[in-house]
């Protein structure tokens, strides 16, 4: 149904190498309030890459968990591939793969975990990512 989302979010650096995060997303309904949990963590070699797992929990159509594993293997100018394999407790083995290259972004992924429906989806995405200057 109909429903507004808002999301909350901190990283943090724990150790030299590792980063810790955490999200809470109030889906907020004209009658209710639910809450979907996330929390994961990210550990680095070299400048940009790295290895994470993430933990999410959306308790619409009954709960859903999600643990999203992915790694990114990055050049120093922050160049990227990205491949990221996603079980859930219910319908699809999300994946999806992406990369960055100077400053284009290139994407798509599998999945049918967010719009909660049967349909599977597969979703490209491509774009600019670039510093603005200050």
């Amino acid at each position: 149904g109909d429903h507004e989302r808002w999301t909350a979010g901190l990283d943090a650096v724990a150790g030299r190498r590792v980063v810790l995060r955490g999200e809470v997303s109030p889906l907020v309904f004209a009658d209710s309030t639910r809450w979907v949990l996330d929390g994961g963590a990210d550990v680095y070699w070299g400048s940009w890459s790295f290895g994470g797992v993430t933990v999410i929990h959306d308790p619409r159509d009954g709960g859903l968990w999600a643990v999203p594993v992915r790694a990114r293997f990055a050049s120093e100018r922050d160049d990227w591939f990205q491949l990221t394999l996603a079980p859930a407790s219910r319908r699809t083995f999300g994946w999806a793969a992406d990369l960055k290259w100077r400053i284009l972004r290139l994407g798509v992924e599998r999945n049918s975990r967010f719009d909660f429906t049967t349909r599977d989806n597969v979703i490209s995405t491509v774009g600019l990512e670039f510093p603005l200057p200050r």
